[in-house]
Parts: C-alpha cells; structure tokens; sequence
C-alpha cells in the first residue's frame, strides 16, 4: 500500500475535460475516461502519492467510511496497473506532502471511481505516425491503400 507509481510518458498522456479525465494508452491503442473521483485518485497517484495517502486524502474531505473508500481506491489503482497506465515506482523512497495538489478537484461527495475504457479507435492510435504515414500525411495500416 506503500508503493509509488508512474506513467511512462512515452505511452501514456492524458487531458482533464471538465470534471472528467481522458488516458490514451499509446502502445495499445485504447483511451479511457475516468470519473471525479478516480481522476482525483489518477492525479495524486502520478503525483507520487502512496495508495495509502491517496486514502488518507480523500478520508480528510469526505465523512464516508474509510475502509470502504479505502477499497475503492485500492481497486481503482488495480484497474490502472491492469491496463497497464501506471506502473510501480522502484525504490519507493519519494515522498509527497499531504498538501492539495494542483489540479485535483473533489465533489461535493466521495462516488465510486468509475473508469470506462474504449477502443472504438485503438488500431488508429497504434499506427506508428512516422513510418506508416502516406503521401496524404496520415497513417494507413500496411497493405491499406490510400
């Protein structure tokens, strides 16, 4: 519970859209949306926070109980290390003040972190832009014509 986690910038970017926050896994082509909540949980996260302070954060801002949202938490962070969006910190020994973040927006509640994953244009996003690009200038699958 201890652990740290990362991203890889090179596969993973993402962008805050109002209340909600979109992840592009770039090696495998899916996207996700996440909720409030796992958005709050995803920015403390890559914030180098500890599922532990992750919990510890949001217990200080809502009055639901702690185990529960303890446990939400630890499965969202399990659905992030299964999609392989984040991945374990080694050495561990970063440590974070329990400050506000910048960017982490909490509700007037404590909701389920929900994330949806997508993959309505995953062969899109695995194109490699540079070597599968045409005279047109945009990706084309090998053995596709343009």
């Amino acid at each position: 519970m201890d652990k740290r986690y990362e991203i890889d910038p090179n596969n993973i970017i993402y962008e805050a859209i109002e209340a909600e926050l979109v992840v592009i896994n770039l090696k495998s082509g899916c996207y996700y949306s996440l909720n409030e909540s796992a958005s709050g949980i995803w920015k403390l996260i890559i914030n180098g926070y500890s599922v532990n302070q992750v919990s510890e954060f949001f217990s200080r801002h809502y009055s639901s109980e702690a185990s529960d949202m303890a446990e939400e938490i630890s499965r969202i962070v399990e659905e992030f290390l299964h999609e392989e969006l984040i991945s374990p910190v080694l050495g561990n020994e970063t440590s974070v003040e329990n400050a506000h973040p910048e960017g982490v927006v909490l509700a007037e509640a404590f909701l389920r972190p929900a994330m949806t994953k997508h993959a309505d244009i995953q062969e899109m996003l695995a194109l490699d832009p540079i070597h599968e690009v045409t005279d047109l200038g945009w990706p084309h699958k090998k053995g596709e014509s343009a």
